[in-house]
């Protein structure tokens, strides 16, 4: 109707005004040095020592800014841009060093574009056996994620402001765990948030509005919970707003024919990889949730799924 889709308009707006007047605060931001910048943050690791940013900002030329060794890392306010793969890269290594990055009030564009998706980055990449929190930040990212999750990192985004994202504002792979509290993601290109692999994903009190494609993505072995989030406004007709997508009941019997009949001189192989893929299963979990305003089918469940839906506020 022309009232709801003024209302919805005038709602865009609204937002986009709201991103555009923080942008146009952090043009008043000191420019920092990038040279500068990585001295400082080095030297504050070395000290076990936050980085105080604020009222500063600083644009990333060289590359991302990783962690090495038991390296920790806290930066406080100010501003961070970049136009290279990732802003931020944490990785883990074979040893398991505890390697942690802490970003508190720091705003973060990433605007590298990729065409070539094999080199898609994000505004904070983290991989391997570290963690990541990230307290009252605003994050877009014009050419990727906004965070990127994979192997066995944990993660926490707390009342942060995620918007203006080309790819998924969270993706989860492999066997992360990730937090998402008080949270918006607003205005996303692929999905608000994304799991596979064995990933865990939890969010309490989200808010995910105009996501291009689906809000909420769930396959393989992955799961996510939701808990008092609120989803609208997505805007792909022909999907989901809400997918769940499990194996179908033939690629059930496959598997376990498979498993149960193996033959060849790599039978014990074949049975331990189709017992692997019979349990990637993944899980949905909501509860107090909404889906309003949304022009796919608010909620499908494909194929074998966990599911437990309790107290949803669910257009059927």
């Amino acid at each position: 109707m022309p009232e709801a889709d003024s209302s919805r308009q005038n709602n865009s707006s609204e937002e986009n005004l709201h991103h555009d007047s923080a942008d146009n605060d952090d043009n008043n931001l000191e420019e920092l040095a990038e040279e500068d910048f990585l001295k400082q943050i080095r030297a504050c690791i070395d000290a076990s020592e936050p980085l105080d940013l604020m009222g500063r900002q600083v644009t990333l030329t060289r590359g991302a800014i990783r962690l090495k060794g038991r390296d920790q890392l806290t930066i406080q306010g100010g501003r961070i841009d970049g136009r290279v793969h990732s802003l931020f890269q944490i990785d883990g290594d074979k040893r398991n060093h505890p390697r942690r990055l802490t970003l508190h009030s720091v705003t973060l564009r990433h605007t590298k574009a990729h065409e070539d998706p094999r080199e898609i980055g994000a505004a904070v990449f983290c991989m391997g056996s570290c963690q990541v929190v990230l307290r009252q930040c605003d994050i877009s990212s014009q050419g990727g994620f906004a965070v990127w999750a994979k192997h066995k990192c944990h993660v926490l985004v707390d009342h942060c402001q995620i918007h203006h994202v080309a790819r998924t504002a969270v993706a989860c792979f492999n066997s992360v765990h990730v937090t998402v509290k008080h949270s918006s993601l607003e205005h996303v290109g692929v999905h608000g948030i994304c799991g596979r692999g064995v990933s865990t994903m939890e969010l309490e009190h989200v808010v995910m509005r105009h996501c291009r494609v689906r809000a909420v993505m769930v396959y393989q072995g992955a799961t996510i919970s939701l808990q008092d989030c609120s989803i609208s406004h997505t805007d792909d007709p022909t999907t989901p707003t809400i997918h769940a997508q499990g194996p179908v009941e033939e690629e059930d019997q496959d598997q376990e024919e498979t498993a149960t009949n193996p033959s060849g001189s790599n039978a014990a192989s074949s049975s331990q990889c189709a017992n692997e893929r019979a349990v990637l299963v993944p899980t949905l979990r909501m509860e107090r949730c909404s889906v309003t305003d949304s022009k796919g089918p608010p909620l499908f469940m494909e194929g074998k799924v966990h599911q437990e839906i309790i107290e949803c506020d669910i257009p059927t």
